[in-house]
Formats: structure tokens, C-alpha cells, sequence
């Protein structure tokens, strides 16, 4: 199988989560996977302009849900929300680029 095929074979398979289990954890393991991989994507000349915060508490977890009520099932019930943030940066940041 080519690259190709397997990334539009990949592609065919995904699909949104409509919910989650609250039993059921991200292992520690996974989430620090995920969290490097993030850490590690790259950016338009290496600057990565952005911020991953990851969401535990369940406090934090019901306001997100008032604030996106829409989604307050997903929020509430998932055992981990990753949330990104782009930090805005200046001309002077990038002109040694």
C-alpha cells in the first residue's frame, strides 16, 4: 500500500466523537505521547506560535460546557480537553528569520 493510499485510507476511517465515556481514562502514557507530539508539530519557521493547555478539573471542564453548551456533553463527560492558543507575534520577533 502507498503512502498515498494510506493516508486517504485513513482519512475514510475517522470520524467525531459524539461522546465519551466518564468510566474510562487517557492513560498518563497517551496523554503524555499526545502532548509531545504537540509540542514537537512544526511551524512556519520554527516559531510555533502557540500554546496547548490541558484540562483536568472538573470545574474548568463545566464552564467550558456553559460556554459552549452545544458541547457541554462532550466536555463534561471527556477525561482530558486539549485546548490550543495562538500567541500573536510582532514584526520584531520574526525580522532575525
Amino acid at each position: 500500500m502507498t503512502v498515498n493510499t494510506q493516508i486517504i485510507k485513513a482519512m475514510e476511517e475517522r470520524y467525531a466523537a459524539k461522546g465519551f465515556d466518564p468510566s474510562r481514562r487517557v492513560s498518563d502514557e497517551d496523554i503524555n505521547t499526545i502532548l509531545e507530539a504537540m509540542r514537537l508539530s512544526p511551524s512556519s519557521f520554527g516559531l510555533q506560535p502557540w500554546k496547548f493547555f490541558m484540562i483536568e478539573s472538573e470545574d474548568i471542564k463545566k464552564k467550558l460546557g456553559d460556554a459552549a453548551p452545544l458541547n457541554r456533553p462532550k466536555l463534561e463527560s471527556a477525561s482530558h480537553i486539549i485546548t490550543v492558543s495562538y500567541t500573536h507575534l510582532r514584526a520584531h520577533e520574526t525580522d532575525s528569520y
